[in-house]
């Protein structure tokens, strides 16, 4: 019973800059022949556009950042550690969903290949913002 009732880790969200979404994320990651389908719009879904609080009025509608936020951390840094490790993301998440059920961990959740490639789009997008932002610096 303990397992199911683990309290949750803190969710962790990050600002990204609009061209690194709209542009590498959103254009170049995708073949040109899906750029206007479902299912682009679909994966992008899981940024959530918003506006620089810095604006003027008259730039209302305007997105500067998108924020992506992972509620479910624990999931996460396992994601990105089996990642490293040179699985695929089917391996992935065979491995998580075994781990869960021979530790009892509920706490770490439902895992899928969507869930693994979304994570990947994630580290991809912050890993881009932070060249980004030392770039800023020099």
């Amino acid at each position: 019973m303990h397992a199911f009732a683990a309290p949750r880790t803190p969710q962790v969200s990050v600002l990204i800059d609009k061209d690194i979404i709209d542009v590498i994320i959103g254009e170049m990651m995708f073949h040109p022949e899906n750029m206007d389908g479902i299912i682009r719009a679909h994966l992008l879904e899981s940024f959530v556009s918003t506006l620089d609080s810095s604006e003027d009025a008259t730039d209302v509608g305007d997105v500067s950042w998108y924020a992506i936020t992972v509620t479910n951390t624990k999931q996460f840094q396992l994601v990105v550690q089996y990642l490293v490790a040179g699985l695929s993301f089917r391996q992935v998440t065979q491995v998580i969903m075994e781990m869960k059920e021979v530790l009892g961990i509920g706490s770490i959740g439902s895992c899928s290949e969507g869930i693994v490639s979304r994570y990947v789009r994630f580290i991809c997008a912050m890993n881009l913002q932070c060249i980004a932002e030392l770039l800023r610096q020099c």
